[in-house]
This record gives structure tokens, C-alpha cells and sequence, in this order.
């Protein structure tokens, strides 16, 4: 096998194998942005959320529910692939669903980017009509107008780690 011919893993986010793994605290962050929402007044948020069986999309919705719930809000769901155009779409019939919905957020930034364009076009403002927010802090966003707020991810640093893992491992003969 790869592995028993000295090759190295090391994954990254949530873990799909038996393998070192360089992880975050999503429901950390999901928590500290539920928190800045329920500061700004938010009671009703709505999240474009990607898989319901992915690791870190459950971790996220889980971090916002128990904050929102805590503060007597009301958080609604909608599953969807993690992608600009679903979330389009998604904005459309979560909005449709609960229209006293005041914030929005994907749980990843390309989501956050579709609520945001179809907000746009059917004339909202964001801001000032309905919040958006989203996770990951791609390069991208710094691009949106008005700015989106995201939870930053250290992307470069769990890099780093990943590789340092898989050459520690290699300089050890594998010994762990």
C-alpha cells in the first residue's frame, strides 16, 4: 500500500480516514458569529447550508443553533450543494418559506455570495434589508461590495500544519 512504501497522509478539516488531520473549531467560530448577529438585534436567521453530512457543516449549524436558540431566536435551515448558483436559488425559497428572516448566512463563503447576488437583484440591500454572512474568508470576498462578514479560517496555517505533520512522519521512519 501507499503507506507501508513510506508514502504519508495527513488530511485536512474533518477527518474521512484513519490519518493525521489538521482541523478548526467550527462551532467555536459558528458560535462567535451567531453572537455578533444576536448583538446586531438578528432573532431570525436563515443558513444556506451545504450537506447535511458533512462534518463541517454540522459542526457550523450547530455553533449557531445553540447561540440562537439561547438568545429566543428562530434559525431555519435549507440544504443545498455548497455552491453560488444553489444558494441563488435557495435565497429565493428560503425567503419565500420565512419572509421575516433578517439574516442569512452560507455556510461557506461562495453560499453567502449567491444570497448576496439574489438579494441584489430583486433590489434588497444588504446591509440594511438582510444581513449576510458566511465561513471560510476566501480570497474572493474581499472583492464583494459591501464587504462580507465571514469567519476567517486559517487556510495557509492548516497548510503549514499538514506538511509539517507529513514530514515530521517521514523524519521519524513513521514511528507514531
Amino acid at each position: 500500500s501507499y503507506l507501508a512504501t513510506g508514502g504519508r497522509v495527513v488530511s485536512i478539516g474533518t477527518p474521512i480516514a484513519d490519518v493525521h488531520n489538521v482541523r478548526v473549531d467550527n462551532t467555536a467560530g459558528a458560535r462567535a458569529l451567531a453572537a455578533h448577529l444576536i448583538d446586531l438585534g438578528h432573532r431570525e436567521v436563515g443558513v444556506l447550508a451545504g450537506p447535511a453530512n458533512v462534518g463541517s457543516t454540522k459542526e457550523r449549524l450547530e455553533g449557531l443553533r445553540q447561540v440562537i436558540d439561547a438568545a429566543g431566536g428562530t434559525l431555519h435551515v435549507r440544504h443545498g450543494a455548497a455552491t453560488r448558483d444553489d444558494a441563488y436559488g435557495g435565497t429565493a425559497a428560503m425567503l419565500a418559506a420565512h419572509p421575516g428572516i433578517t439574516a442569512l448566512v452560507g455556510s461557506a463563503d461562495q453560499m453567502a455570495m449567491g444570497a448576496m447576488a439574489w438579494l441584489r437583484d430583486q433590489g434588497r440591500q444588504v446591509p440594511a434589508d438582510v444581513s449576510v454572512a458566511g465561513f471560510n474568508d476566501i480570497d474572493v470576498a474581499r472583492d464583494l461590495t459591501p464587504a462580507l462578514t465571514t469567519v476567517r479560517l486559517p487556510l495557509h496555517k492548516m497548510g503549514e500544519a499538514a506538511l509539517t505533520l507529513a514530514l515530521e512522519e517521514q523524519e521519524a521512519g513513521g514511528a507514531h
